[in-house]
C-alpha cells in the first residue's frame, strides 16, 4: 500500500505521461501561400519540403485517409474543414490507391495521438512515409471563405523555404491544372482484380444467407411478371402475365416508367396474397350471390339491387371473417384499375419531368450523387436527343467536384454534350474531355445557355442533368419561355 506522498508522486507521474503522450513537440515552421498574395502560417506535420499545386477543401466529418489516397486529388492541395484530423488513425486497408495523389494537406489541428484499434500508424507518420507534405495550426475556415469566395487558384505550401517574396515568384510560374493530363499518372498500368476482403474489414462482411426454395404455384408464387413494351407520347404499353395493358401515364421517360413498372409487380403481389386470404370463404362467398342475378364470386357487375346486396352480404362475410377493407378492396380491383392508377403518379421534382418548348420535349433529370449520375446515363440514351449538363451547387457541395470522377461519361462519347453550364461548367467540362466526350459549348451563364440550347435543332428531344442548384435555375429560366409548374421556386 503507498504512502500519501507516494501516492501523490505517483499521481503526478501519470499526469506528466499523459501530457506528454498527447503534448505536441517542437514542430517545424510552414507557410502556405496562394497565388492572389493571401499567406497563411502554421506548422509542419508531414514530410518537410515544398509543393504547389491547386488549393481546394473537402468537408467530410470522417475518412480523411480515403481523401487522401484518392486519385481525383491528383495535383491538389487539399484542406479538410472538419477542425481535428488523424484522430483514428491509419488503417492500410483502407485506402483508395497503391499511393497518395494529392500535392499537399492542410489541416487545423493535426492528431499524432489516435485511439482506434485497427490502426497501425498515427496519420502524420503516414504522410511522412509518403512523402507528403502538410501544415496544421491555420485557421481553415478563413481559408474555406476564401477560397469559396475568390475561387480555385494555385497555391504553394513549404517548410524549407519561409520568405514570402520567394515563394510568391514560385507560385506564379507554377503549372495550373488546366489542359494537364493528369488522369495518366494516377492510373494503373494493368488491370487487377479486387477478390479478397482485408482481414481488418471481415467482420463487416455478412454471412451468406441460406439458399430458400421458391414455391412456382399456390398463394407464395412469385410476383406477377410485369414487362414494358412500348413508350411515348405519355402512353405505355404493359404486358402483365401475358396480357396486354395499355395506359395514358402523366410521367415520361423510360426511367420513371420502368420504375412504373416495379411498382405493378409489386401491387399484382400484393393483390395475389390478397386473393389467396378468400380461398377458405369460396362457398360462402358463392351462396351469398342470388342464383338468378349476380356472377359467382367476390367480383360482380354491380348493375342491379340484387347484384349490389349480394356483393355488400359477401364483404360481410369477409368482415366477420376478418378480413381487413384494404383486401377487400384489392379483390374488387382488376388489373386494369391498378394501371389506370399508376397512370394518375406525376414525376417528382426534375426527375424525368418533361417541358414542351415551342414543341420540342425538354426532360430535366436531376442528379445529385455518382450513383444517380451513372444511373440516369444508363436510363436514358443520347442517341436521337441533345444533351445538356449543368452543374451548379456551389451550396451544396462547396467546389470540391471530386464525385464527377466516380461517374462513367464514355456513353456520350457517339452523340457528344451540346452545352455544359453552370458554376462548374469548366470542371464538368474537363471531366468530359478526359472520357474523350466532345463537348461543343461550355459557358458559366445558365440561363443564356439553357435557352439557347433548348430553341437550337427545333423538334430534337433534349436532356438536360442538372445538380440541386443547378435544376432551380433550369426550371426558373424554362418557365420564361414554357408553362412550368413550381418554377418560381427557382427564381
Amino acid at each position: 500500500m503507498l504512502a500519501a506522498g507516494q501516492k501523490e508522486v505517483k499521481a503526478a507521474t501519470i499526469a506528466e505521461k499523459l501530457i506528454a503522450a498527447t503534448s505536441k513537440k517542437a514542430r517545424k515552421a510552414a507557410i502556405l501561400l496562394l497565388e492572389d498574395g493571401t499567406r497563411f502560417d502554421g506548422w509542419a506535420c508531414g514530410a518537410p519540403g515544398e509543393v504547389t499545386g491547386e488549393i481546394c477543401f473537402n468537408t467530410s466529418l470522417e475518412g480523411y485517409l480515403e481523401v487522401i489516397t484518392d486519385p481525383s486529388y491528383a495535383g491538389q492541395i487539399v484542406t479538410m474543414t472538419y477542425p481535428q484530423i488523424g484522430n483514428y488513425g491509419v488503417n492500410l486497408d483502407d485506402t483508395q490507391s497503391t499511393r497518395p495523389a494529392l500535392r499537399g494537406l492542410v489541416v487545423h489541428d493535426m492528431c499524432r495521438t489516435p485511439s482506434n484499434w485497427r490502426s497501425s500508424m498515427s496519420l502524420p507518420e503516414f504522410l511522412e512515409r509518403e512523402n507528403i507534405v502538410a501544415i496544421e495550426g491555420i485557421d481553415t475556415r478563413a481559408l474555406v471563405r476564401h477560397i469559396r469566395d475568390f475561387g480555385a487558384q494555385t497555391a504553394i505550401l513549404s517548410t524549407e523555404d519561409l520568405d514570402a517574396a520567394s515563394l510568391a515568384e514560385k507560385v506564379v510560374a507554377a503549372p495550373s491544372l488546366v489542359g494537364r493530363n493528369l488522369a495518366k499518372t494516377v492510373s494503373r498500368a494493368a488491370a487487377e482484380s479486387f477478390d479478397k476482403v482485408p482481414e481488418s474489414q471481415a467482420f463487416a462482411v455478412a454471412a451468406p444467407a441460406p439458399a430458400t426454395s421458391q414455391p412456382q404455384d399456390g398463394p407464395d408464387a412469385l410476383p406477377a411478371d410485369v414487362t414494358l413494351r412500348a413508350v411515348g407520347d405519355h402512353r405505355a404499353t404493359f404486358a402483365i402475365d401475358g396480357e396486354t395493358y395499355e395506359t395514358a401515364m402523366k410521367l415520361e421517360g423510360v426511367y420513371n416508367l420502368y420504375n412504373a413498372a416495379a411498382a405493378l409487380a409489386v401491387v399484382r403481389a400484393v393483390a395475389a396474397d390478397a386473393q389467396a386470404m378468400f380461398l377458405p370463404f369460396e362457398d360462402a362467398l358463392a351462396d351469398s350471390v342470388d342464383a338468378d342475378g349476380a356472377d359467382t364470386g367476390t367480383e360482380t357487375d354491380g348493375n342491379g339491387s340484387h347484384d349490389a346486396i349480394d356483393q355488400a352480404a359477401a364483404d360481410e362475410i369477409l368482415r366477420a371473417a376478418g378480413v381487413s377493407p384494404r383486401m377487400i378492396a384489392f379483390a374488387h380491383a382488376t388489373t386494369q384499375a391498378m394501371i389506370d392508377t399508376a397512370g394518375e403518379v406525376t414525376p417528382a421534382f426534375g426527375r424525368g419531368e418533361v417541358i414542351t418548348v415551342n414543341g420540342t420535349p425538354v426532360e430535366l433529370l436531376l442528379v445529385k450523387n455518382p450513383m444517380g449520375f451513372r444511373l440516369s446515363l444508363a436510363s436514358f440514351k443520347p442517341e436521337g436527343c441533345d444533351t445538356m449538363i449543368c452543374i451548379n451547387d456551389e451550396y451544396a457541395d462547396g467546389r470540391d467536384m471530386s464525385w464527377l470522377w466516380d461517374v462513367d461519361f464514355t456513353s456520350l462519347r457517339g452523340t457528344g454534350v451540346k452545352a455544359v453550364s453552370g458554376v462548374r461548367a469548366w470542371d464538368m467540362a474537363l471531366r468530359l474531355e478526359y472520357d474523350q466526350v466532345p463537348v461543343e459549348s461550355v459557358s458559366t451563364d445558365l440561363e443564356e445557355s439553357v435557352v439557347n440550347f433548348v430553341n437550337a435543332n427545333s423538334g430534337t428531344p433534349k436532356h438536360i442533368y442538372c445538380t440541386y442548384t443547378a435544376m432551380l435555375k433550369t426550371r426558373a429560366a424554362l418557365a420564361k419561355i414554357a408553362d412550368v409548374a413550381d418554377a418560381g421556386v427557382g427564381k
